[in-house]
């Protein structure tokens, strides 16, 4: 009897065991194998924690590598005129071009970039440092024989702007060259920074301090450059740029933000991550939800340059701000987007729960509800994820309380006109607005004609034009045209007496007086 029960048990065991094979086979995520930045399958099974049913998924931006567009000719001519002027032999001309460096475009970058390579593959390094050189004591013997001697010793282009030879082909080419540095200095960015460092790692060391001056001239901007340059392909390059940091005491990530200027940051939070200092992560993580968007999306692309090395950095975000941890069948690319949703919805709960409250308000025909809600949303975010979804709402509503408050009418339709992506509708929006504009222009004394016409042309079915309103002799009130055309008949009938009579009075005058 126990052997058969024995026997029975372990054919049940085998079925139950097999059942939960089966079961775990059909129940098991596939798992993510691609590492690319998109969903893969398992992303897309993948269960996600609670969060408003309309917010979508966040946004993961890898950004691209930095690269200049090709200079277009007119400006390459361009830059190739102001260096011969800067370099010319007439003192005025030198003079008159070193006054226009503050001046230059944005748009010569390009073309800056090309000259750069255009000179370093023709000028010759070893003429142009002793040339430098020579300027450089010629200077300082200069300023010792004038009492100067403890003062730093001026701007290099300068110096050989005052030489009295400037015609031989040395001077010239490194005239140009310094020129090219301080028209990046005045570009003030990023890549104007990129740029100057090229300058250094073209032509040579005897260029190092200058560059550094002129690093240090442009400030907040070049840090980026220098942090991504501590990855520089030359190992000379990438020395300098960690050792020059550390001079400036912006080594450490956490010095090297605590500036104002937001452009920067953004900039300096991407060079940590393409830089692929993991140390810089948790400082990224702390601007990922930053309520300035710049800022954050530049935390955002600092941590997708990171990539899978931070995932287990993402993993605990994660973990400390939902309390959960991130199921294993979700890449890092995954983990990142619903932390970063997470941030979102921390930081927009307010505003989705306004949303919700405004999509109640639609459905029960609210119109100065929806107008307030929506009108606050948008104020307090401009580039809300739904905006979109405001701009028939809010036009309904300009209809709806066009009598009773106008202004607010007005003020929905140039939302609506921002934020619609139907044509039709901005146009049926600001037709709408012109006749609110011209009835408030009427009121005041001072019609605009052009306005109802505009109007016409944008919206012919408008219903606040003359031809489109119902007409009842109870409650019907002079149109925009009816009360324009009687003031101007007025005022044509007025000047027409008034003419007569200066006829008459001049004919008058000229009749004999009999005596």
């Amino acid at each position: 009897m126990s052997a058969f029960l024995l026997q029975a048990r372990g054919r049940r065991s085998k079925l139950v065991q097999i059942y939960l094979s089966c079961g775990l086979g059909l129940s098991a995520p596939a798992q993510a194998t691609s590492d690319d930045g998109q969903d893969t399958v398992a992303e897309i099974g993948a269960t996600s924690q609670a969060r408003p049913t309309e917010m979508p998924l966040a946004p993961l931006t890898i950004p691209e590598k930095p690269r200049l567009p090709k200079a277009r000719r007119s400006e390459l001519q361009a830059i190739d005129d102001f260096l011969q002027r800067l370099s010319s032999p007439s003192p005025e001309e030198r003079e008159k071009a070193w006054s226009q460096i503050p001046d230059v475009p944005p748009q010569w970058l390009p073309g800056l970039a090309q000259t750069i390579d255009r000179l370093a593959e023709r000028v010759d390094r070893k003429e142009l440092k002793k040339l430098l050189s020579r300027a450089r004591k010629q200077k300082r013997r200069q300023m010792r024989e004038a009492g100067e001697g403890d003062q730093p010793t001026p701007d290099y282009l300068g110096v050989l702007l005052d030489l009295e030879d400037t015609q031989s082909n040395a001077t010239r080419d490194l005239i140009q060259i310094l020129g090219l540095s301080r028209l990046l200095v005045e570009l003030d960015s990023t890549a104007a920074a990129r740029e100057l460092i090229r300058i250094y790692a073209r032509f040579g060391e005897f260029l190092r301090i200058d560059t550094e001056r002129q690093l240090n001239a442009m400030g907040d901007r070049s840090v980026a450059a220098l942090i991504e340059a501590r990855r520089h392909p030359a190992q000379k390059i990438a020395a300098w740029a960690t050792k020059f940091l550390r001079e400036r005491e912006l080594l450490d990530p956490h010095a090297a933000i605590q500036i104002k200027d937001h452009q920067a940051l953004h900039d300096i939070l991407v060079a940590l991550g393409r830089s692929r200092d993991l140390d810089s992560a948790p400082l990224l993580l702390s601007f990922a939800s930053s309520q300035h968007a710049l800022i954050r999306r530049g935390a955002r692309e600092g941590l997708a340059l990171l990539g899978r090395s931070a995932s287990w950095k993402l993993k605990d975000a994660y973990l400390n701000i939902t309390g959960r941890r991130a199921p294993r069948d979700w890449t890092w690319q995954r983990i990142a987007r619903e932390l970063f949703t997470e941030y979102d919805r921390l930081r927009l709960e307010k505003q989705w729960q306004l949303y919700e409250a405004g999509r109640t308000a639609v459905q029960e025909n609210d119109w100065l509800k929806v107008s307030l809600i929506y009108g606050e949303i948008l104020t307090t975010n401009p580039s809300f994820q739904k905006a979109h979804e405001f701009a028939d709402p809010l036009y309904q509503a300009a209809l709806f309380i066009r009598d009773q408050n106008p202004e607010l009418a007005r003020i929905n339709l140039r939302r609506v006109e921002r934020i619609t992506t139907d044509p039709s509708l901005q146009a049926r929006a600001q037709s709408l607005r012109f006749l609110l504009a011209t009835r408030a222009a009427e009121k005041r004394g001072h019609p605009d004609l052009s306005r109802v016409r505009e109007a016409r042309q944008l919206d012919p079915k408008n219903p606040l034009l003359p031809a489109n309103q119902i007409k009842s002799p109870a409650t019907q009130t002079p149109s925009v045209f009816s009360s324009a055309l009687s003031r101007y008949s007025l005022a044509i009938g007025s000047l027409l007496i008034a003419l007569l009579g200066s006829v008459w009075i001049f004919y008058s005058s000229r009749r004999p007086v009999d005596d």
